[in-house]
């Protein structure tokens, strides 16, 4: 019989501090878990980013004046029908957003949960401002 994983529960500032027999069953049943996101789910994810016109469109009309916008509306119909249709788009996208925000608060708690079996959890927590891969990649780029 392998032994058990030493694991250091975290202190949940919602639900107080859980026992150590709470956080291995919650441990093994996350080990048991199939992967949340297949592969080619995560890429279509990115992919819908990458290509949401919406969210570029609306991001850069918060880059002009307001008044401005205002006045263009006012005299110019088929701007105005347009940019209606970017609000509507601009909500439906607020909400594909409200979901992969989800989907992020999961990945970073199923990590730190992960870190739980590092006998040195804390200091490697700690070290979040450290320059890590992901931090090399992205001065790379």
């Amino acid at each position: 019989m392998a032994a058990r994983k030493r694991i250091n529960p975290r202190r949940s500032k919602a639900e107080g501090k859980i026992s150590e027999q709470q956080a291995l069953r919650l441990f093994d049943e996350l080990e048991k878990q199939p992967p949340l996101l297949s592969r080619e789910v995560v890429s279509a994810i990115e992919d819908k980013i990458r290509l949401d016109a919406y969210r570029h469109v609306a991001l850069m009309f918060l880059s002009k004046p307001f008044k401005d916008m205002v006045k263009t509306f006012s005299t110019d119909r088929e701007t105005a029908v347009a940019f209606a249709d970017i609000a509507h788009g601009a909500h439906k996208a607020s909400e594909r957003y409200k979901s992969l925000s989800q989907f992020l608060e999961t990945a970073s708690t199923h990590i730190n949960i992960a870190l739980c079996v590092r006998p040195d959890m804390k200091q490697v927590l700690k070290g979040e401002g450290e320059s890590t891969w992901l931090h090399k990649q992205e001065g790379a780029a």
